[in-house]
């Protein structure tokens, strides 16, 4: 009897343990992640300001381009190693954890240069592209490498469990660099007019919060992850990570397809339109954001040692908050939502008040559906998340093929949202038949 009672307290203590350690996890995140985004719509308001609509426009075409290469330069690697650092740090396996780090940092390193290198000169040769476009994406095409590397090390740190440590370089000091440096510019020159010269300003920014970042990485890892001699299973960890590139090129696909065919086939000014209510749109779903970045380690350790109750109470848990946060930030942009774009963009932006309405429908739509992407990440179905994103990608595309030339911007909102809805439902049924995981389902017997 007193066998089984000591079992059961330390298993209720392991319990209790977990739970602290999500709650301190979540809050350290949340507070890192509310600053990030409140200095992510403090930078776009500024830049908005000073580069009206079309030179708006220009800077996030340039930006969504780097960003899509990223993601395939990094070869689904951050993904992948937040579950597998998870696994290794959890097992044990210290020589396979430092090889991993090791390995994913050389490949992604050589891949994101070797981009940068040939899409600079196809820029330069480029016939489609005009002057206003090129320039900017040439400057942009020196994040590459350094936005690459950085995911890499974030997502290291998110597999450590040190999450809000994962993203105070990129949420918090690179835009308090960028934002200084902005600042400084102005003041000495007294005027920033192109979008060329805000990309300028970038690079710094990002090379600081890089190092900042690698330093964390340094401190954080176990001294038997440093001191161990490292292992390699590289053809493993790149058929491990297959799916996680297939994953994040879909995921990318449909966050920037809207904005690259916008900035194709229409004016710059509908673009920078089209990228203010965007932004301001995400806040919708912000919430969702950040469970999903706590409870991706913790589920992938759950999971590791088979305890489904609990990743069951950590998505229904989010999943409930995250949508009644979500429902809040919707209505508020449903009654107010114009004055809210005119007051901080200013009246050149009130028309993107439409665009708003609706990708927020689809982001509340997002959340009532809950986590379910990252649970099945991190629980061995990334192959099938990611079937079921480049179904979601392809609609997404030829969504906005149809819709853009006639509608705009707005037609541009319509094929996110309808994407947005199509692909949570699909994960959100997967996540039930194959686990019996309901999104609200609070407890199992």
């Amino acid at each position: 009897m007193q066998s089984v009672n000591g079992v059961l307290e330390r298993f209720t203590s392991r319990i209790r343990s977990s739970q602290s350690s999500l709650a301190k996890s979540s809050l350290l995140t949340i507070i890192v992640m509310v600053g990030g985004k409140a200095l992510a719509m403090g930078t776009g308001i500024v830049l908005a300001r000073i580069l009206d609509p079309d030179g708006y426009g220009v800077y996030s075409f340039s930006m969504a381009v780097v960003g899509l290469l990223a993601v395939f330069a990094c070869l689904g690697m951050p993904q992948y190693l937040v579950r597998m650092v998870a696994t290794y740090s959890a097992n044990g396996q210290h020589s396979l954890l430092k090889g991993l780090l090791s390995r994913a940092n050389i490949i992604v390193f050589l891949i994101s240069s070797i981009l940068a290198v040939i899409v600079s000169y196809l820029v330069q040769n480029s016939v489609i592209l005009s002057s206003v476009h090129s320039s900017p994406l040439l400057w942009a095409m020196f994040l590459l490498p350094v936005l690459s590397l950085s995911s890499i090390r974030a997502g290291s740190l998110q597999g450590l469990g040190h999450v809000a440590l994962g993203k105070l370089p990129e949420e918090i000091l690179r835009p308090v660099f960028f934002i200084c440096l902005l600042f400084l510019m102005q003041a000495i020159t007294g005027k920033i007019d192109s979008a060329t010269t805000v990309l300028q300003l970038q690079l710094p920014a990002f090379l600081s919060s890089f190092i900042f970042g690698a330093w964390f990485l340094t401190r954080k890892l176990q001294p038997e992850s440093r001191s161990s001699r490292s292992q390699f299973l590289t053809k493993e960890w790149m058929k491990g990570a297959f799916p996680f590139v297939l994953l994040s090129g879909t995921t990318i696909v449909m966050q920037h397809t809207d904005t690259i065919m916008l900035g194709i086939w229409r004016s710059e000014e509908e673009l920078g339109l089209y990228r203010v209510a965007s932004n301001t749109a995400t806040l919708t779903s912000f919430s969702l954001t950040i469970f999903g970045a706590v409870a991706a380690p913790n589920i992938a350790k759950f999971h590791a040692l088979s305890e489904i109750k609990s990743i069951q109470k950590i998505i229904a848990g989010f999943s409930a908050i995250s949508f009644l946060v979500a429902l809040l930030v919707f209505l508020t942009f449903l009654g107010a939502g114009g004055w809210i774009l005119e007051m901080l963009f200013g009246s050149s932006y009130l028309p993107a008040r439409s665009a708003l309405w609706i990708l927020s429908f689809g982001y509340l739509v997002s959340c009532a559906l809950g986590i379910t992407g990252v649970a099945l990440n991190m629980m061995g179905k990334a192959t099938l998340t990611a079937k079921v994103f480049l179904v979601a990608a392809c609609t997404n595309v030829i969504l906005n093929w149809i819709l853009i030339p006639q509608y705009g911007y707005v037609g541009a909102s319509l094929a996110s949202m309808v994407t947005t809805v199509i692909w949570k439902i699909i994960l959100a049924y997967i996540l039930y038949r194959d686990h019996k995981i309901g999104i609200f389902q609070f407890g199992r017997s």
